[in-house]
């Protein structure tokens, strides 16, 4: 299956991505950082540098890669965690703009299937706005 993942490198794509190649997956791999390639490729994944608030890259990146499913994982969160709401914001808007921008590069493909990492479209602001 090929399946694509956004927040390839993050602290939860990492074991994913890890996973999911060691099963036989072909896995794309999305992050924002160019110096992040090599982790990519190290975990058995094809690395693509994108950023999920740039709606044209972030969609140009899901079409190219024709995945069987896309895996959310996206977040930007402070190294040590968040501690106040405002930390928050950032990830609220991955979550937001950057998940509706992965779902517009998905969509094209009828088949895809879509997994989130988070079980509703809810963010520390409320319900997401797709």
């Amino acid at each position: 299956m090929r399946i694509f993942v956004a927040g390839a490198t993050g602290a939860l794509g990492r074991p994913v991505v890890r996973r999911l190649t060691e099963v036989g997956h072909e896995v794309t791999g999305m992050t924002r950082s160019p110096e992040k390639r090599t982790l990519l490729e190290g975990l058995g994944a094809r690395p693509v540098v994108a950023d999920t608030l740039d709606a044209a890259a972030a969609q140009r990146a899901v079409s190219e890669a024709r995945p069987d499913a896309v895996l959310n994982l996206l977040t930007a969160l402070p190294p040590a965690g968040p501690t106040r709401a405002r930390e928050l914001r950032a990830t609220n808007e991955v979550l937001q703009r950057g998940t509706a921008n992965l779902i517009r590069g998905a969509r094209p493909r009828a088949r895809t299937a879509w997994w989130p990492s988070r079980s509703s479209g809810s963010t520390a602001s409320g319900p997401a706005k797709w």
